[in-house]
């Protein structure tokens, strides 16, 4: 008996070891559960943070780039197309000169600025009669003021030369400003038709 009695007791000592060990398992498993758990709730709502900042700059980056159309229109819109302008000018609104069978004068060079400013360096054919120089350069200016895409045509300065065959060729600054707004159809086609033209 005395060998049965010491044996009781070892196993109870070893079924208390047990019991705390399994204890102490349970609870360090409840406890990285829990920790588990909270940290996938708050991934979970980190994520929804996301989706939502993403959902947000979707719509908002879609809302600029359709401002940013819009304004890219409006200046389109705006934009003088300064080639067309310039070819129509010097095939439709120049008078003709009918005894050369030439335009009046020719535009050598230009600039455009904002606002629909030109300014051209003009000449005219060379001849030995100044005064039909003159006269083209004047029919020049009132083929401008008749088209309605232009206003206030002005010729500020005028210089002469004279070529090796003795013939007097006119150099002139000519301004004038595009005002296509003011037209209410197509003026290019009514000034050529309309237009000035010498005799």
């Amino acid at each position: 008996m005395s060998y049965g009695t010491k044996k009781f007791p070892i196993l109870l000592v070893f079924a208390f070891v047990l019991v705390v060990v399994a204890g102490l398992a349970y609870g360090y498993y409840y406890s990285q559960n829990s920790v588990v758990s909270q940290s996938f709730l708050q991934a979970e709502r980190e994520l929804a943070e996301v989706n939502n900042e993403l959902s947000r700059l979707q719509s908002s980056t879609a809302v600029g780039a359709q401002k940013g159309l819009q304004v890219l229109d409006k200046i389109k819109a705006l934009e003088i197309p300064w080639a067309k302008v310039i070819n129509d000018i010097q095939e439709k609104i120049i008078p003709l000169d009918l005894l050369a069978k030439t335009r009046a004068v020719y535009f050598s060079s230009y600039s455009a600025v904002e606002g629909g400013k030109l300014n051209f360096n003009g000449r005219t054919n060379p001849s030995t009669d100044v005064k039909r120089q003159l006269q083209a350069i004047a029919d020049t200016i009132a083929a401008f003021d008749i088209n309605p895409e232009f206003r206030n045509a002005f010729v500020p300065s005028i210089s002469k030369s004279v070529n090796q065959n003795n013939e007097t060729i006119l150099t002139f600054v000519f301004n004038v400003e595009y005002a296509p707004s003011v037209a209410a159809a197509s003026p290019f086609a009514e000034a050529s038709q309309n237009g000035v033209q010498r005799k």
